[in-house]
C-alpha cells in the first residue's frame, strides 16, 4: 500500500492507488484514476464503506463548524445562512453597501445595487416580436398590435391605443424582471412578465413560434 501525503482530489486525473480518504473515516481509499470507490483501508485491512462518498465528506463538514462573522455563533460547517442571526454569510457581496446576497442575485436584497454577476454569462441577440393582427383586433378591438423589443439590456413593450392616436413604451431592465407565465390558447400565446417595482407587463396575441420563443429567452433567466 502505498503512503501519500495528499489527497488527490475526485476531479483530478490521478494515477490509481491507495490514498489518503478524503473522508477521513478510514486511512485509505481506493482512487481508480477518475473516482473515489467504496474500497477503504485499515491498518493494512481492506473493506468496504457504504457510505458514498460525497455523504460522508458532507458529515465531516458539518462536524466541523465555522462561526458567524455577524453575532460569532458557531453554526454548521455546511450552512451559507446563521440560524441565529439570519444573516448570510457566503454567496456574492454588493459592492455598495458590502451585504452579502445568495449566488445568482440579480440585485442587492438590501440597496437595489445591480450586482456583477446579474448579467454575467448572459449572451442575447435582439430580436422583435409582433402581436398578430386578426387576433389584437378580435380581443382587443385595435387596429394596431403590440410590439416588444427583446434587447441585451431590457425589453421594450410598446402598445397602441385606439387607432394608434395614443401608445404606451413599457421599458423593462432585465434586472427587475422577476419571473414569467406563459399561456398557451387555442390560436395565440400570452406571456405575462412580472418585475419588481412595476406592474405586470402582459403581451398577447402571440404566434405560437414567437410564444416559445419568449418563453425560452425567460426560462434562461431561471438557470
Amino acid at each position: 500500500m502505498n503512503d501519500h501525503t495528499e489527497v488527490a482530489p475526485p476531479n483530478e486525473a490521478a494515477s490509481a492507488g491507495w490514498l489518503p480518504d478524503p473522508t477521513r473515516r478510514h486511512e485509505s481509499r481506493y482512487w481508480d484514476g477518475g473516482s473515489w470507490t467504496e474500497h477503504v483501508a485499515d491498518a493494512g485491512v481492506v473493506t468496504v464503506d457504504e457510505t458514498p462518498v460525497e455523504n460522508a465528506m458532507d458529515l465531516n463538514a458539518a462536524s466541523t463548524p465555522k462561526k458567524c462573522p455577524e453575532c460569532l455563533s458557531e453554526i454548521d460547517g455546511r450552512a451559507t445562512v446563521c440560524k441565529y442571526c439570519g444573516e448570510r454569510i457566503e454567496g456574492v457581496r454588493c459592492p455598495a453597501c458590502l451585504a452579502m446576497n445568495a449566488n445568482g442575485a440579480r440585485l442587492c436584497r438590501w440597496c437595489s445595487t445591480k450586482l456583477a454577476t446579474a448579467a454575467a454569462g448572459r449572451k442575447l441577440t435582439a430580436f422583435t416580436v409582433k402581436a398578430d393582427l386578426i387576433g389584437t383586433f378580435l380581443i382587443h378591438q385595435k387596429f394596431h398590435p403590440q410590439i416588444a423589443v427583446f434587447s441585451q439590456d431590457k425589453i421594450v413593450v410598446t402598445t397602441y391605443g385606439f387607432m394608434a392616436l395614443s401608445s404606451s413604451n413599457e421599458e423593462i431592465p432585465w434586472e427587475k424582471v422577476a419571473g414569467f407565465r406563459h399561456k398557451s390558447g387555442l390560436i395565440w400565446d400570452e406571456v405575462q412578465i412580472e418585475t419588481r417595482g412595476q406592474s405586470a407587463a402582459v403581451i398577447g396575441c402571440l404566434s405560437r413560434e414567437d410564444g416559445a420563443r419568449i418563453k425560452q429567452v425567460m426560462q434562461g433567466l431561471e438557470k
